[in-house]
């Protein structure tokens, strides 16, 4: 694996000979930044293909506006937090479409005062749409 910019916790780690377009890397860091800011729906969900799909947690959204109201249901309860993205592996996709395999960490503080981490992986399918990239599907793992 290359190390971009550690200093950075939404950059990530790609293999030496990986054909990710940068532009897509720089969308990966723009969607992990989004998802972390509070009251950022409408962003958020513009992040994802009109149709998108997004599986996490034993429940499935489609859609930009469901999209949208869960990104405003990730907050209830949450203070802050912050996705750190580390290594992403890229195993099929060519010049406008990609598929991923993300590996990372979630860290949250509570509105209690608690906070938690957890271990991430995604899956997600990405795809240019004119010169924007979107998020097609996305499963989510967190370890409890």
């Amino acid at each position: 694996m290359t190390t971009s910019n550690t200093s950075d916790v939404y950059t990530s780690e790609y293999p030496p000979d990986s054909s990710v377009p940068e532009s897509l890397k720089e969308f990966l860091k723009h969607y992990y930044t989004t998802v972390d800011i509070p009251g950022n729906h409408e962003v958020y969900a513009t992040c994802f293909a009109q149709d998108a799909h997004l599986v996490a947690h034993g429940h499935e959204w489609s859609g930009r506006n469901a999209l949208r109201e869960l990104h405003k249901g990730m907050w209830d309860g949450i203070k802050g937090r912050v996705h750190m993205p580390l290594k992403v592996f890229p195993f099929g996709g060519g010049e406008h479409k990609y598929e991923l395999m993300i590996s990372g960490t979630l860290e949250y503080d509570k509105t209690d005062g608690t906070s938690e981490r957890k271990d991430m992986a995604v899956r997600g399918k990405y795809a240019k749409n004119g010169a924007v990239w979107e998020i097609t599907y996305l499963q989510v793992w967190l370890t409890p």
